[in-house]
């Protein structure tokens, strides 16, 4: 949660009462250390040598796809990464996001219009 808490708070404080505390953000300080994305950047060249074609397991979506997938959208969407600099160096890694997040993105809406606020 140590980077949870902060980006939480700074979308409250950017989106509530017309963003009139937006400028309260500056003050909770910028990105949360080297921690996370070394960790990440150390991750993904694995992740990169295991796909063998378009999915993981050659031409045919596997669950190993989507829970990748998942996982790392859900890592890259913290302010402290940089999806576009982190998946440069990874052109196998960046297609499967890419792809899964099309296919998946008309599901994810109809998700979040029916189950959350």
């Amino acid at each position: 949660y140590p980077l949870l808490k902060p980006m939480v708070v700074k979308h409250i404080l950017r989106t509530e009462l017309a963003g009139s505390l937006r400028w309260l953000t500056g003050s909770l300080g910028g990105k949360q250390g080297p921690e996370p994305a070394a960790f990440l950047a150390e991750t993904l060249p694995t992740l990169e040598a295991a796909i063998d074609g378009p999915y993981f397991l050659g031409a045919n979506m596997c669950y190993a796809d989507v829970s990748v997938f998942a996982v790392l959208r859900e890592c890259l969407d913290y302010e402290c990464f940089d999806e576009t600099a982190l998946l440069m160096p990874y052109p196998k890694l960046a297609a499967l996001m890419a792809d899964l997040e099309a296919k998946s993105a008309s599901w994810i809406d109809q998700r979040v219009a029916r189950h959350q606020f």
